[in-house]
């Protein structure tokens, strides 16, 4: 029985199926149209029937290797073998390479049921190879001379994948970025939308990192596939992979995201993805994999950004609003920006940006402080990453609220005040970072000469007066004395992990003479309402007039440094 199927490759693999003698398989509900529909299914004897998912004809170091995966479906209600024929791939030139079954093939299909079978072949050819025919071929060795009976023959035309060169052109079976899809020539009802495409490092490595949006509309649980993706520039593909590790199962109705890292050139410029599924073939030398493309996805432009923050401008205080399908911050937990500052480091050629974000408890029990990570990004698309501070709280108590800092180093060169903040998951699928949230918001501007009442959230520090001496005893003292009206938030929670103040004495030329780091708002040797006398000894013989008090908040972020903010300057 010969059956003749005339497609493209992709045509094959995804599109609907071009009428012939065979049955053709319907397509899936729901499908707009246009949209790829399941393999063409044929008759493989009075039990089983036959579809191919996959021909590979691929260049390796060893020659070509030449795949294929079918799939068997057995018609009857009781368990049935599968037969013994030879899986063979014939070229235009007459020749037949006989594929070696998969040792993980299975040896009968149970009823009703679809099992996938997977055979391969390394030949030591260097030279193309047309494949032309896919044979199914019944060998009877108890006869002599043997006897060859041809069972199925289905021409390879469009079929054959030719490794990552290969080009997916069929309109059916490419997507515009953004735009969802489904794969049903898997035998799967997932539904996946390109969401996010970010550049990030490994290592020294430039990685392009796709976020994919899968969906399970159906009743039923479903497992994704083992999928792969390939990123292609205008001269080169360079191969991708899942970054989630183990099976990936979705409950019904469910949707979650699953990421795809493509290590790329430096100066790469990713024009389209393929999307591919990964198949495996087993043998007494171990197990091989080999990828087969399904899908090619358009990218707009020459390059796809992470999601942008609103045009509106956030006002400060607010909730932000997050990715609901985010595993960072919990669903009861209200994360605000309070505090974004830009200024100037005395001395040095760079800015220190610093944000501060509440985060409020609304649920009954206690929360753990998430680990999110940020990005400040300036209105020419610059983008600076953020370091919190290193000691915060550990859990958040009921309709309680903590506080988390964040420091950004920024060129002097950066004037705007406009910035985008990204807030990222750094953890779901590390070492790479998904946007979760972004805003657009306005630097505070300061007045830092003289002034008499300081903000550093959960703080407000009213200073009723201030007094300024200097005495000698074998090094010189400096004291300051602040009347202090201390205010605080009433939902914040304070801790080791609250705001510090830090006082610096500066001589007439700005050298820092004596500095006190951690002083604190709350515990041992805090500030108080009141009176307060605070002494600093420099390591100096000599009088330094004028001098100065500089008051800043300040924290060591993970990186090591001490961020500062200048809260004011006392002459």
């Amino acid at each position: 029985m010969k059956k003749y199927l005339k497609t493209t490759f992709a045509t094959v693999l995804l599109s609907a199926a071009i009428a012939t003698s065979a049955l053709p398989a319907a397509r899936a509900d729901g499908e707009p149209a246009g949209a790829p529909a399941t393999l063409q299914s044929y008759t493989l004897n009075d039990s089983l029937r036959v579809e191919v998912k996959s021909v590979l004809n691929e260049r390796v170091k060893d020659g070509t290797r030449l795949g294929a995966v079918v799939r068997l479906t057995n018609t009857t209600g009781k368990l049935t073998r599968v037969p013994d024929y030879e899986l063979r791939l014939k070229t235009e030139d007459g020749t037949e390479y006989t594929l070696q079954p998969s040792a993980t093939n299975v040896p009968s299909v149970n009823g009703k049921a679809t099992r996938e079978l997977s055979y391969m072949l390394t030949v030591d050819r260097s030279d193309d190879i047309k494949i032309a025919d896919i044979e199914w071929v019944d060998v009877d060795l108890y006869v002599y001379p043997k006897k060859e009976t041809l069972m199925l023959d289905i021409p390879a035309a469009g079929m054959i994948w030719e490794g990552k060169e290969s080009a997916i052109e069929d309109s059916n079976a490419m997507r515009k970025w953004g735009e969802s899809f489904t794969l049903p020539s898997l035998n799967s009802p997932l539904v996946y939308k390109p969401v996010d495409l970010t550049r990030d490092f490994n290592g020294q490595s430039p990685v392009s990192v796709v976020q994919v949006l899968v969906e399970n509309p159906t009743s039923d649980r479903q497992a994704l596939p083992d999928l792969a993706m390939d990123g292609k520039s205008a001269t080169d593909v360079y191969s991708g992979q899942l970054v989630e590790q183990g099976p990936i199962v979705l409950e019904a109705g469910e949707k979650r995201y699953v990421h795809f890292a493509i290590q790329t050139d430096i100066d790469t410029v990713l024009q389209s993805l393929n999307v591919l599924t990964v198949e495996k073939y087993a043998s007494a030398e171990g197990q091989k994999t080999f990828n087969v493309g399904h899908l090619n996805i358009v990218l707009p432009t020459a390059t796809v950004t992470a999601p942008s923050a609103s045009d509106a401008k956030y006002k400060l205080g607010t909730p932000i609003a997050f990715d609901k399908l985010n595993k960072i911050i919990h669903q009861n937990l209200e994360v605000s920006l309070v505090e974004l500052h830009v200024q100037d480091n005395d001395r040095d050629g760079f800015k220190t940006a610093i944000a501060k974000f509440k985060l409020l408890n609304k649920s009954d029990r206690p929360l753990p402080v998430p680990s999110f990570a940020t990005e400040l990004v300036s209105t020419d698309g610059y983008v600076y990453a953020g370091f919190a501070q290193a000691i915060t709280a550990q859990r958040v108590i009921p309709s309680g609220a903590t506080t988390v800092s964040y420091s950004f180093t920024v060129p002097k060169s950066q004037e705007s005040t406009d910035l985008e903040l990204r807030l990222l998951d750094a953890q779901t699928v590390k070492p790479y970072k998904s946007v979760i949230a972004a805003i657009r918001a306005d630097a505070q501007l300061d007045d830092t000469i003289q002034v008499t009442e300081l903000n550093m959230y959960p703080f407000k520090l009213k200073m009723n007066n201030w007094t300024a001496s200097a005495n000698f005893q074998g090094v010189y003292t400096y004291k300051l004395k602040l009347d202090l009206d201390i205010q605080q938030d009433p939902q914040a929670i304070v801790d080791s992990s609250s705001p510090k103040l830090q006082i610096d004495v500066v001589g007439s030329d700005g050298r820092v003479i004596a500095s006190l780091p951690n002083l604190g708002l709350t515990g041992v040797n805090a500030l108080i309402n009141g009176s307060n006398e605070i002494s600093l000894s420099a390591a100096t013989t000599q009088l330094e007039i004028p001098f100065t008090f500089r008051i800043y908040e300040s924290f060591t972020n993970t990186n090591g440094e001490v961020a500062k903010r200048l809260l004011t300057t006392l002459k």
